[in-house]
């Protein structure tokens, strides 16, 4: 299945929403600027899904490249992923599993449960003799099948245990079957599972015999196989370098048994190009697309499904270096490929719909995306009924347009109905059911209702913890997303309690050095700069700091964020000269990885503006806000949030100087823009409103203020309640 984009439920400490595919809900972290007032009390900054932002926290994520990019399966092999370069365990290393083991057959496992760990530990020695049948195929094939009311994630881990601790040799011919049983090689799975159960192939496959049988095309293939599943996971721990070595090394064994055109040698070109895209290097993922492109049409011709996922993938890159017209020009040639493939009603047609949608909402065109989202809904129903996960992804999607634009009723309305689709699909605990509640959370957090907003948090909390346990990448997004309730509500001390619970569970999942470590560093920075205790933030960001540039470079988008956060602390401090470096700092990175046309150079733009203005050097303020406004327009034209949303940052110049008129100017510009994007009801409509308010004031028109005050109070009353902070 295709994959498409992600939207998120606007605001500080929000959750994504997931969309196609049900991926990983992830709290994505406010602007700090942008929306419910912020402008009002300072300089607004641009940011939107994981650009730069000037003070805003980061999204954790239990799966790092379900986002952005699409990595089409292995058509002959499946994914495992492993990490660890040349580690292969040994004898003494199935202690791990032994004790995993046990714990998954404590308590009262029922008859089912009995008869799958039997199957694959003791039941291994009766079919010793034939690994190679069809027999031990057609019983994979079934445990590959759902079974409602199930934990199947139980059973996979049940059943890497039964085939780790066996002591039994295992012919290629299983083991080819064992590496493309989706079952076994599920994300849901544990990390450390995964990983052990990767080297485990590893080593099976080295075992195999002498030279002749390892240099038989069969066994390079599935070192390749094993390699390639090697790399996944050392690529979601965050260790690129070790993950694109072992893509190289299955890249020249692809080559030397399929040659350069072949279906599976496309595949690693684009699992290449998604470590790539995870460094922020867009130009070599990019190149790596290209190349895989050119494979799928050489192989399978211009209209073919693996052409418009390899379109699809090339148009996530293009959306992150924000290039939307080149993403948009990607997503129309894979519909025009799906279109004539499957046809009007099919699900493909659907995601690449989707995927389109994502690209306007991006862009603030909102109807546009709206369109789109409803079409694909339309398809969905007709081709899944209205129960079906894939119907529940896209009431997701309109949820998130809805969030976007301030309908926070008709944004619940959808994830209500989603929830009682995965609830009547999956159950209770699914971790389907987690997400949805995650979104709902978001939902009630941009309306302010604290409270309904943490008892969906606290819900989901308990949903993951029963699927997963508590030592699991989406427990710790879940404290995440709690702790964005509390900084909300200004409970810093429980806020910290739950980063400092994260936190343990990151590292003791993916150690010291990884991205996701580094978030939380980075979120618990925020807690403790919004406290004042600027010495505790400063030496977190610069452990995160240190986390990044030893994964992902100095030149990532991520090490400027650390860098935009750490001038806001030198910000708070008065400390301008050190502010202003990091600024320059996260300026130089930005241009070198996006260009000067991007929506994260113009954030740049508008921090180091904010610096200026602190400074009350306006000249200079006020060149950086034009900067960012060519920028803006350039990449988003004159009728999006974040052109409006310069405007006011350039008005808020203006009247810092006493220029009234020009600064009302701009406020009325602003003010047509947000009407026009998001309508006369929406809180950012209203924060113009206080805006405008406020320059009448100080010109002494109080009747006028107070025109603009009832009428902001009015929409504000409208889009949260009277019980509004």
């Amino acid at each position: 299945m295709l994959n498409a984009d992600s939207r998120r439920a606007v605001g500080a400490g929000a959750v994504r929403v997931s969309v196609e595919g049900g991926g990983e809900v992830e709290d994505s972290g406010g602007d700090g600027h942008e929306g419910g007032g912020a402008e009002r009390d300072g300089f607004a900054g641009l940011g939107r899904d994981g650009q730069l932002t000037g003070e805003g926290g980061e999204g954790l994520s239990g799966s790092r490249n379900g986002r952005r990019v699409v990595v089409p399966p292995r058509s002959h092999t499946g994914t495992v992923r492993s990490s660890g370069p040349n580690h292969l365990i040994g004898d003494g290393d199935s202690t791990l599993f032994r004790e995993r083991h046990e714990t998954l057959t404590e308590g009262d496992a029922d008859e089912t449960r009995a008869e799958t760990l039997q199957f694959f530990s003791g039941g291994l020695k009766e079919m010793n003799d034939d690994f190679g049948s069809r027999r031990f195929g057609d019983a994979l094939a079934q445990f590959d099948l759902s079974r409602d009311g199930l934990d199947h994630h139980f059973f996979s881990e049940a059943a890497i245990v039964g085939l780790m601790e066996s002591p039994f040799d295992i012919p290629v011919s299983m083991l080819s079957q064992l590496c493309s049983c989706p079952s076994l090689l599920s994300a849901r799975l544990s990390l450390s599972v995964r990983e052990r159960f990767a080297d485990f192939l590893l080593l099976a496959v080295h075992r195999k015999g002498d030279a002749r049988t390892v240099q038989c095309e069969a066994a390079e293939c599935l070192l390749a196989t094993a390699l390639s599943n090697k790399a996944g996971t050392l690529a979601e721990a965050g260790r690129y370098d070790d993950a694109m070595r072992r893509y190289e090394e299955a890249l020249r064994l692809e080559n030397k048994v399929f040659g350069d055109e072949h279906p599976s040698t496309a595949t690693t070109l684009a699992c290449m190009a998604g470590v790539f895209m995870e460094q922020g290097n867009y130009e070599d993922a990019m190149q790596r697309y290209e190349e895989a492109l050119r494979v799928v049409r050489k192989v399978f011709g211009d209209e073919h499904p693996e052409t418009a996922m390899t379109l699809h993938n090339m148009a996530g890159v293009f959306k992150s270096q924000g290039k939307y017209e080149e993403a948009m020009q990607r997503c129309e040639e894979a519909l025009r490929v799906v279109r004539k493939v499957f046809g009007d009603e099919h699900p493909e047609t659907a995601t690449t719909l989707s995927c389109m949608a994502g690209v306007f909402a991006e862009q603030g065109k909102y109807e546009e995306a709206m369109q789109r989202y409803k079409e694909a809904l339309r398809v969905k129903r007709k081709a899944f009924g209205d129960e079906h996960p894939e119907t529940a992804t896209t009431l997701h999607n309109v949820a998130g347009v809805f969030a976007e634009q301030g309908k926070y009723e008709e944004a619940m309305q959808r994830c209500e109905e989603a929830l009682r689709v995965v609830r009547k699909v999956f159950g209770d605990e699914h971790p389907s059911t987690a997400t949805t509640l995650h979104n709902m959370a978001g939902v009630f957090m941009e309306q302010g209702k604290y409270e309904e907003a943490m008892q969906r948090c606290e819900e989901a909390l308990r949903v993951v913890r029963k699927v997963f346990g508590d030592e699991h990448p989406s427990t710790a997004t879940t404290l995440h997303n709690m702790a964005g309730v509390f900084m909300e509500q200004g409970k810093y001390e429980e806020a910290m309690q739950r980063y400092e619970e994260a936190l343990r569970v990151v590292r003791k999942v993916f150690g010291d050095e990884h991205p996701s470590t580094a978030t939380t560093l980075n979120n618990m920075a925020g807690v403790f700069k919004s406290q004042g205790k600027y010495e505790e933030a400063m030496q977190r960001y610069e452990e995160a700091l240190r986390v990044k540039r030893k994964v992902f470079g100095d030149e990532h988008p991520s090490t400027a964020t650390t860098l935009h956060n750490m001038a806001g602390v030198f910000m708070e401090q008065g400390k301008y000269e050190e502010a202003m470096q990091r600024c320059e700092e996260a300026l130089r990175v930005v241009r070198k990885v996006f260009g000067d046309e991007h929506p994260s150079t113009a954030t740049t733009l508008h921090n180091m503006a904010g610096v200026f203005m602190e400074q009350g050097k306006y000249e200079e303020a006020m060149q950086r806000c034009e900067e960012a406004l060519r920028v803006v327009r350039k990449v988003f034209g004159d009728e999006h949030p974040s052109t409006a949303t310069t405007l006011n940052n350039m008005a808020g110049v203006f009247k810092s100087q006493g220029k009234y008129e020009e600064a009302m100017q701009r406020y009325e510009e602003a003010l047509r823009v947000k009407r026009k994007v998001f309508g006369d009801e929406h809180p950012s409509t209203a924060t113009t409103l206080h805006n405008m308010a406020g320059v009448f004031a100080e010109q002494g028109k109080y009747e006028e203020a107070m025109q603009r005050y009832k009428e902001a109070l009015r929409v504000e009353k409208k889009a949260f309640g009277d019980e509004h902070p």
